[in-house]
């Protein structure tokens, strides 16, 4: 029993010791260059990373005061700010021949956390599960992430809770699940579009509602609820998301149906005008502006949204009038007056007018007439 515990107490000390050593000895700044220079190698130099300080995490690293930039023509813009940043690998995995990866972050007071796991078929990695969770993520984080090169976008307040649960059985293509967002205590404090005139101006517009959830199987994910409401715009969305064998390949087909409620009292009101006029070539019968995508999420912007044509109620030129059946032995009804042609009756044309120098046949005077006789030559 003595052995036993002398056993056990000395692979306590040996790990401590080991953890302590690691610890103190352990080459944070070469460690995270390798990390900045390994992201910016896989990515073809998309995406760059820049980590403050790098530490080991169980089978893994842990970084703190991480930037993840996109890159654009040589200009980095970032992305994700995270105040640390932990990924490790799960070594009971590896006997099943498989990847399982766990990744935490936190962001202020916003928590992420996803895994990863994948399987070696034939010396490659499928993907079989991809789970992704983040709460309370700051709107004003989201929206920087947003904001266009000239400036554009929206800062604000609250809070936003995302979910991305997929499983995959053959490929990303064939895969089902859920995405979800949902917004907590939203406010729009400022917005700015220079492109159209409307520099930064601060607001303070509610967000009633955010709500998005895509449900579906074998790679199509329907919109089940697309909802945001607000006092400066609302929007109803529906459509799918087909997912492709990469995920920057899926291809976002949707529909927008947006509402644009008075901004009397809001600094924005004296732009309602112009910003009807921006929308009037999507706007329709019902009084909404209709809008549809449809593109590659790589590829996916704003300038990608196109107007919808417009359902119309009055049948095609061409188009068959519609016959209404009757029973046996009744008389169909007669078109309604609307329905009718108008066919204006011709009008009988205008009477001669009367020649001034013509005398009635009825008054003409005989003996008038013969005494002139006398006078015309016998020649004639």
């Amino acid at each position: 029993m003595n052995r036993l515990m002398t056993w056990v107490g000395g692979a306590l000390w040996f790990v401590l010791v080991f953890w302590g050593v690691l610890y103190t000895t352990f080459p944070s700044e070469a460690v995270a260059a390798f990390v900045s220079r390994v992201v910016s190698d896989r990515t073809g130099g998309a995406w760059a990373a820049e980590v403050g300080d790098a530490r080991p995490w169980w089978v893994g690293l842990s970084g703190s005061s991480v930037v993840l930039s996109s890159v654009d023509g040589g200009v980095e813009q970032p992305v994700m700010l995270a105040d640390t940043l932990a990924v490790r690998l799960n070594p009971w995995a590896l006997l099943r021949k498989g990847r399982q990866f766990y990744a935490q972050a936190t962001m202020g007071d916003a928590e992420l956390s996803g895994q990863i796991s994948a399987v070696d078929e034939d010396g490659q990695l499928r993907l079989r599960r991809l789970l992704f969770e983040a709460e309370g993520v700051p709107l004003d984080l989201a929206s920087g992430a947003m904001r266009g090169k000239d400036g554009a976008g929206v800062s604000g307040e609250g809070d936003i809770n995302a979910l991305i649960d997929l499983k995959v059985t053959d490929g990303l293509e064939k895969a089902s699940g859920t995405i979800e967002l949902h917004g907590n205590g939203l406010r729009i404090t400022s917005i700015s579009v220079p492109n159209q005139g409307i520099p930064e101006m601060e607001l303070d517009a509610a967000i009633s509602e955010l709500d998005l959830r895509l449900d579906g199987k074998d790679g199509v994910l329907e919109v089940v609820r697309g909802v945001l409401r607000s006092t400066l715009i609302e929007v109803d969305m529906t459509g799918e998301v087909t997912l492709g064998d990469q995920w920057d390949r899926s291809r976002v087909a949707v529909e927008l149906e947006v509402v644009l409620p008075s901004w009397a009292g809001s600094p924005l009101e004296k732009f309602q005008g112009m910003a009807e006029a921006q929308l009037v070539s999507a706007k329709c019968d019902d009084g909404k502006y209709h809008y549809e995508v449809s593109e590659v999420l790589s590829r996916l912007s704003f300038g990608d949204l196109r107007p919808k044509r417009c359902k119309s109620d009055r049948p095609a030129t061409g188009a068959r009038p519609t016959v209404t059946s009757t029973p046996a032995g009744e008389v169909a009804p007669p078109p309604p007056e609307a329905a009718r042609p108008s066919v204006t009756p011709a009008e009988p044309p205008p009477p001669p007018p009367p020649i001034e120098d013509e005398v009635p046949a009825e008054e003409i005077d005989e003996e008038k007439f013969d005494e002139n006789e006398e006078d015309v030559p016998e020649e004639l």
